[in-house]
């Protein structure tokens, strides 16, 4: 006997009760004092409703020992109440005790899910190890629920911090199952029909509606659809825009027929962000080649009577001075991929990177003065070919081909113009404008600059060095 009972208080944890149920008292208590003696902790109730009560106040009451035959409800309809209304993470095996029960009792034990039957009188030993095995099923299906309720947590989870749109259509066509990236994403709400959707944009019943029927319509194992649509959205500023959404579409199966479609699922990633930077960027490339192309024509056209290595050299200059400029104006990407508005460009700013190569290191002969005005995009490339142009001629020809020459760049934004004036100092003496007007010369004279009202005066009666004055219409700054 104390090898039996070591045995069970080892398998055993205090925390798993027995509650015996039976309207005979003296029987009640003999078999709550045996299951003690192996080790089991034990609660009492004298009938169904007592059994009740006792659940709902011990939430740690694994197994049910109760008798069959009981006044009020019997210990068969106990066993069925528990079988449908206990939750998984409280699981309660029922085993149930008889003198005389008949053959059809027994089957409505078994279906009512009861553990198992004994018959009156039992031994110990027998009732001991019953009460073992149902206790070991109750902590077995106690565990299962609770790593089914944890996957469940995980997987919701999972979905509401998902940057993409979960959810799925019912055949009844109604949205369920979203998260609020999804409900957001498509402005329609959990449980609402998908036909609230093709009212807001009618052009998309086109596209997904027959995708949606064909899944709806066929096998769960058929292949995915994968759409890319836009969805009528409207920015803070009231001006109507369209979001890009790539979706993929695909069949869920039912949970009791594995070849049926219950469903049909949705994931949704907003792709808007990488559609305007490849739009952007497809701009930004065209224009960088139609620039380079009117640089190289212009090189060419008046290289006729010069070496190539000065027109590379030159031409060269030149794209590097693009390329520091569009640097500048890249588009900011955010963490979640949504692009921010452009980097913004001071004047200050490109003028340091533009003119940086030709400053003489550490010796500051080029002297920037001005406030922070910000330039856009349109006017930080031509603006770049400018000061480049400046300052090339300045190294070859002006303030910055003597040694104590100096370059001054001072600005001031005034009505819608923003002016810059360019001073040489210190240079050799110039007697006017160079016999020769070169292809830098042309470009610096271009009233016009790709839309930018740009225009640059150049002022060579000064006998201190070339004077400068560009005028930037701000619209286009």
């Amino acid at each position: 006997m104390d090898s039996l009972i070591d045995r069970r208080r080892s398998r055993e944890t205090p925390a798993s009760r027995v509650l015996v149920v039976d309207d005979d008292a003296t029987l009640r208590s003999q078999v709550a004092s045996a299951l003690k003696v192996t080790g089991f902790r034990t609660v009492e109730a004298a009938d169904a409703d007592g059994a009740l009560t006792a659940l709902a106040v011990n939430p740690d009451i694994a197994v049910v020992l109760s008798d069959i035959r009981m006044p009020g409800r019997s210990g068969i309809a106990l066993a069925e109440e528990l079988r449908i209304g206990q939750p998984g993470q409280r699981a309660v095996e029922v085993v149930l005790m008889s003198g005389h029960a008949c053959f059809g009792e027994a089957v409505d034990a078994m279906r009512a899910g009861a553990f198992d039957l004994l018959r009156k009188p039992f031994r110990l030993a027998e009732i001991a190890n019953v009460v073992s095995r149902a206790m070991a099923r109750a902590r077995a299906r106690r565990q299962a629920a609770r790593a089914t309720e944890q996957a469940r947590l995980e997987r919701e989870a999972l979905c509401l911090a998902a940057p993409v749109g979960l959810g799925r259509i019912g055949h009844d066509l109604r949205l369920a199952g979203a998260n609020p990236v999804l409900t957001e994403m498509l402005g329609i709400a959990e449980s609402a029909n998908i036909a609230d959707l093709w009212a807001q944009a009618p052009e998309l019943r086109q596209e997904l509606e027959p995708a949606v029927a064909r899944i709806l319509a066929g096998e769960a194992g058929q292949p995915a659809a994968c759409l890319r649509i836009e969805l009528p959205l409207r920015s803070g500023a009231g001006m109507a825009c369209a979001r890009v959404v790539d979706v993929r579409l695909y069949p869920v199966p039912d949970g009791t027929d594995a070849s049926r479609v219950d469903a049909v699922g949705l994931a949704c990633l907003d792709v808007t962000a990488e559609t305007a930077l490849l739009r952007e960027l497809d701009h930004r490339v065209k224009n960088a080649f139609a620039v380079f192309l009117g640089l190289a024509h212009g090189a060419a056209r008046h290289a006729a009577d010069r070496n190539a290595t000065d027109v590379v050299g030159e031409l060269t200059g030149r794209v590097m001075a693009l390329s520091r400029a569009h640097d500048l104006v890249k588009p900011a990407v955010g963490g979640r991929l949504e692009i921010a508005k452009v980097e913004v460009t001071t004047v200050r700013t490109l003028a340091e990177a533009v003119l940086a190569p030709f400053s003489g290191g550490g010796d500051a002969r080029i002297a920037l003065q001005g406030p922070d005005v910000a330039l856009g995009p349109r006017a930080v490339s031509g603006l770049a070919l400018v000061l480049h142009e400046l300052v090339t001629n300045a190294l070859k020809h002006g303030a910055l081909s003597a040694p104590a020459g100096r370059v001054g760049l001072a600005w001031a934004a005034a009505a819608d113009t923003l002016m810059l004036d360019w001073s040489e100092t210190d240079g050799p003496p110039i007697e006017g404008p160079p016999a020769r007007s070169g292809f830098g010369l042309r470009l610096l004279g271009q009233p016009n600059r790709g839309g930018m009202r740009l225009r640059t005066a150049l002022d060579w009666s000064h006998p201190a060095g070339l004077q400068a004055r560009i005028c930037l219409s701000c619209a286009s700054a």
